[in-house]
């Protein structure tokens, strides 16, 4: 920092009340300093806000809660300020008064040693008595070519009538030489150091702390950043929202306008609510940002401007407060993205279903426990969607058939594209790795790792009930997999994953380049484990091929079977699936520069209902 500061500078800055904005001075303005905040406040201020009942003081601008039992008057001054204002006034040829002159004449120099000002008839005095004749005074318009640092205060200890010239490092007061002698001396235990020594070592301290203090800002900078792109993305997915609901209701009578009203009311109240919150902290962190600032300019030019002794004052006022905001955290959002999307959920049949067609949820991504070998910088969140489960719908589940209480359905399924991945083009029922022609906004509900796509609402399996849902994958590779890429994956998990590796969790079918079969790309089952290693195709250029499988859920016997569709015989079981539980279909596709690749969910009304399907 300079050490000549401009006056405006000097003026708004370090010279005015933040509360009142008008000037300090040491009449009606008195500047008084906080301990909370590292910043002074007229006094005038003070008493307006000073709670004489219960003899407290809400700081107004930390908002920290003081005791003051002995009044505003017992807060410290501050002298760096007042000698800023002298130094102002010279600066500006405004009138200064006479120190020892009783009648208050103006003041046209200043002496160096005693640190008075002196009028006309006073100087001549001082400069012909005889303790004071070889002292140095000088006129103001010597002053003006001064840095502020030259004007210099008498720092008198107020015990004794001599200068400040030690620390006493035990009690951390700044003591005069008689105060060594007395109850600060050495055979009672103090420790002092001359005062330049303590001020260079606190300088080292404080300094430190600024320096920490910077490093806070620019991370409460970033933090800052990153909620704003979290409001952001809020904003985006309720106007994507919003967007996704105009087009599927555009096609409806005016029955629907009711409906419609509804979930865009819903859009908003969850927005808001999310919103609301995440704007909170953002303006907690902008709070505490605005403060480490304030503070550390304030110290720092504060500091530039005074002596030793001020500045040894300064820091032994300040640490404290400086300690007390090093020490705040910001509030922090626990959720990497949120946001609110809309289900386009039950369009089939809609006369019949229209009070419960389509619904408007929140879709959030928390961090979640990460296996040792997944890196720490790979994306790796819990998808949470709330509500759950779409509105039921009358005849949106197939029965394929009735035996006693055993009832075998076909559930209909459909993609929630307001949550794919931008990278995945989703076409209806089908999905492909074919990148869109217009990538799709980020709105912050949509899965972050690549080319995954998860349906609109989870299966849950109950006993006396067999579910099931069809997958069909086309696929043909354009480059050899290398060993342990997965091409592909159906996964049925509780817990779905926004994570660039497989659903570890529930059950998951996938063609993988397996590290067994070298040459072979193979159909892995997994359930906790590996329940199936089958190699079916040769990893080489230009090997294309179809599956076509179905998903059967037996609630009654707790097992889940892969049968293949086309010869009607069980790829694989597992035993022991968890009863009453959701499971949420999720596809994975490969790179487009691996392999040419499509996933068909097929559900409901739409199954393949060949008669050997129900043999099982």
């Amino acid at each position: 920092m300079s050490d000549s500061l401009s006056s405006s500078h000097v003026q708004s800055y370090l010279t005015e009340c933040p509360v009142c904005s008008e000037q300090f001075d040491d009449a009606a303005r008195l500047p008084r300093r906080m301990s909370c905040c590292v910043q002074c406040i007229c006094q005038p201020c003070l008493q307006q806000i000073y709670n004489e009942e219960d003899k407290t003081l809400l700081c107004p601008v930390s908002h920290h809660k003081h005791e003051l039992h002995n009044g505003v008057t017992s807060l410290p001054t501050e002298p760096i300020t007042s000698k800023i204002l002298d130094y102002q006034k010279i600066q500006r040829n405004e009138r200064v008064v006479c120190t020892d002159c009783p009648s208050s004449n103006e003041a046209i120099a200043r002496c160096e040693e005693c640190c008075v000002f002196l009028c006309k008839e006073c100087r001549i005095t001082h400069d012909q008595h005889r303790l004071s004749r070889h002292h140095r005074t000088h006129t103001f318009e010597e002053i003006k070519g001064q840095p502020i640092q030259a004007l210099r205060r008498l720092h008198e200890c107020g015990h004794h009538p001599q200068r400040q010239e030690y620390f006493c490092n035990t009690c951390e007061k700044i003591i005069c030489v008689s105060c060594t002698v007395e109850e600060h001396r050495e055979g009672a235990g103090h420790m002092f150091v001359p005062v330049d020594k303590a001020h260079q070592e606190k300088s080292i301290h404080v300094d430190n702390m600024l320096n920490q203090l910077d490093e806070k800002a620019v991370e409460l900078s970033q933090t800052e950043q990153e909620l704003l792109h979290k409001v952001d993305n809020m904003h985006v997915s309720a106007l994507a929202a919003r967007q996704d609901i105009n087009k599927c209701f555009e096609k409806m009578l005016e029955e629907l306008q009711q409906r419609k009203a509804t979930l865009l009311s819903d859009v908003e109240e969850r927005t808001g609510a999310d919103v609301k919150l995440t704007e909170e902290i953002l303006q907690s962190t902008r709070e505490l940002l605005a403060k480490v600032r304030s503070s550390t300019e304030y110290i720092r030019q504060m500091r530039s401007m005074a002596d030793n002794i001020e500045d040894l004052h300064l820091m032994l006022s300040s640490t404290p407060s400086l300690n007390g905001i090093l020490a705040e955290e910001p509030k922090k959002v626990e959720f990497v993205s949120r946001g609110t999307s809309f289900v386009p959920a039950n369009l089939n049949n809609l006369a019949s279903t229209i009070k419960v067609t389509g619904m408007v949820r929140s879709v959030t991504y928390t961090p979640t426990q990460r296996p040792k070998y997944v890196p720490q910088k790979t994306i790796y969140n819990t998808i949470t969607l709330e509500p759950a489960e779409v509105p039921a719908v009358c005849d949106g589940d197939m029965v394929l058939s009735k035996v006693d209480t055993m009832v075998t359905t076909c559930t209909h399924l459909e993609w929630d594209s307001t949550v794919a991945n931008r990278d995945v083009t989703v076409e209806g029922t089908t999905i492909s790795n074919a990148r869109p022609d217009v990538s799709p906004n980020d709105t912050g509900c949509r899965i972050q790792s690549q080319r995954c796509v998860m349906a609109s609402k989870p299966l849950i399996m109950k006993t006396r009930r067999i579910d099931m849902f069809q997958v069909k994958s086309r696929f043909s590779l354009r480059q050899k997999a290398e060993r342990n890429t997965m091409l592909f994956e159906t996964a049925l998990t509780p817990s779905p994953l926004d994570s660039d590796w497989n659903q570890l969790l529930g059950f998951s079918v996938s063609i993988v380049a397996c590290p067994n079969h070298k040459t072979k790309l193979c159909v892995w089952v997994r359930y906790g484990k590996l329940v199936t290693d089958l190699p079916l195709f040769k990893n080489e250029v230009g090997m294309s091929c179809e599956l076509h499988w179905n998903f059967l859920l037996d609630g009654n016997t707790q097992k889940i079977h892969v049968i293949n569709v086309g010869d009607g015989n069980t790829f694989s079981t597992v035993s022991n699936v968890l009863l009453n539980t959701p499971l949420w279909v999720l596809m994975y596709v490969s790179l487009p520069s691996t392999s040419e690749m499509t996933g068909e969910l097929i559900s409901g009304h739409n199954i393949d209902k060949k008669g050997h399907m129900f043999e099982l």
